[in-house]
């Protein structure tokens, strides 16, 4: 990665606007692909990580294996070097579930120091690091989903999903007491509509290291929260074609939701969720009605914090350009295209996108966008050629 490619939010903008850009590769450049090898199938489904700074830690975990064995991979993502830590998962009290309803086992994770958190059926763990081993620790009961930081703080979080026993557990945002291993100060902020938790794309939460996002969906809105989970402040964008669907007056099953809903989601506009570029940049992606079969629906917002509020900066980045690359076109670092969609899943973390894709591994640089195409088709309808988890490391940059 050459210096200075990264910029700051200030002079990121003042490119954006210079330039009328108006598609989100247009201020994104390709840094890396790193391949990981596997020996089982990996899926992104079963994908937990978490980010600090230049080292991407993951857990690829797939409970229909039923394996004891517990890696927690962590790639440096300036120098490449990757590492593996082993240990034991006593997956044996978990078995009726896994074998019963098919649950994916972890659902967050986090490392803080030499602890490795993560939460799993109902539980947190957390396990000692050291010397490529990880060695369990402690445990307890709770009934919260993810895990983050702010201010060396541990929050545990959850945007609860609707289902058909219990309509009213809210969403939850809880301070966790490390030395106790107990659960302090908690909040329910509202989350409208819940059974849009079951839809994806979506990224609810962020963390930066100095404030939490809490993004809504029916409504283009966002709550900021400190770090002793006091609102500091907000993100409200008035759209002129953000239709909404008419409110269910009676929700009686998950199911009976998803399938009210799901009618509606070409004729509606909703927020997908939204990321911290860094402590004073926002990236928010949505989605808008589909007027016509070929329209692009989905686009990104940025926002910058100045001052004491939220600016927006640039509207409605759309993500068209992989579909305007000619089939001769050489594939380059400069423009090969990120996919934003429901598949691959990515994340946004100090100034990078990293999108997640599990497929054949193949190099795109050097190859036509036709080749590359060609090749992706040919390779996944081979069931032979082995599908890697790879991550897509893009950079935010200024020029390209």
């Amino acid at each position: 990665m050459k210096k200075g490619t990264i910029l700051t939010i200030s002079l990121l903008l003042f490119f954006l606007f210079c330039y009328s850009q108006t598609d989100i590769n247009s201020i994104l450049k390709l840094d890396t692909i790193y391949c990981v090898e596997e020996t089982e199938k990996p899926s992104v489904n079963d994908l937990v990580y978490y980010v600090n700074d230049d080292l991407f830690y993951f857990i690829n975990y797939n409970s229909r294996k039923a394996d004891d064995i517990l890696v927690l991979n962590e790639i440096n993502l300036k120098s490449g070097y990757k590492t593996r830590y082993y240990g034991i998962f006593d997956l044996y009290e978990h078995k009726n579930s896994i074998f019963k309803d098919y649950e994916i086992v972890f659902s967050s994770m986090y490392v803080k120091d030499s602890l490795l958190y993560f939460i799993a059926f109902d539980k947190l763990y957390s396990y000692i690091i050291s010397n490529e081993e990880i060695e369990f620790y402690q445990k307890v009961n709770i009934k919260l989903s993810n895990i983050n930081c702010i201010k060396n703080k541990i929050v545990l979080y959850h945007n609860y999903n609707f289902h058909k026993n219990n309509k009213t557990e809210p969403t939850v945002l809880s301070i966790f007491n490390e030395e106790k291993f107990t659960i302090g100060k908690t909040i329910t902020p509202k989350f409208e509509n819940l059974c849009y938790t079951h839809f994806n794309p979506n990224n609810w939460f962020d963390f930066s290291s100095n404030s939490i996002s809490f993004c809504q969906t029916v409504d283009y809105k966002i709550d900021f929260y400190d770090s002793n989970l006091k609102k500091i402040n907000q993100i409200i964008r008035n759209i002129d074609n953000w239709e909404k669907a008419p409110k269910k007056k009676k929700d009686q099953s998950a199911h009976d939701c998803l399938d009210y809903y799901n009618p509606w989601e070409d004729k509606i506009a909703r927020l997908l969720g939204g990321y911290f570029i860094n402590d004073t940049a926002f990236i928010t992606q949505y989605k808008l009605p589909q007027v016509e079969e070929n329209d692009f629906k989905y686009f990104f917002d940025i926002w910058s914090f100045n001052g004491n509020k939220w600016e927006l900066s640039f509207s409605n980045l759309c993500n068209s350009f992989k579909f305007k690359i000619d089939k001769d076109t050489i594939l380059t670092n400069e423009n090969f295209p990120f996919n934003s969609m429901t598949y691959p899943k990515y994340i946004v973390h100090n100034n990078r996108i990293i999108s997640f894709r599990v497929e054949p591994y193949i190099n795109p640089i050097g190859l036509t966008k036709g080749e590359y195409d060609e090749k992706q088709n040919s390779y996944l309808l081979d069931s032979d050629v082995p599908k890697r988890l790879q991550l897509f490391v893009f950079d935010i940059i200024a020029e390209k």
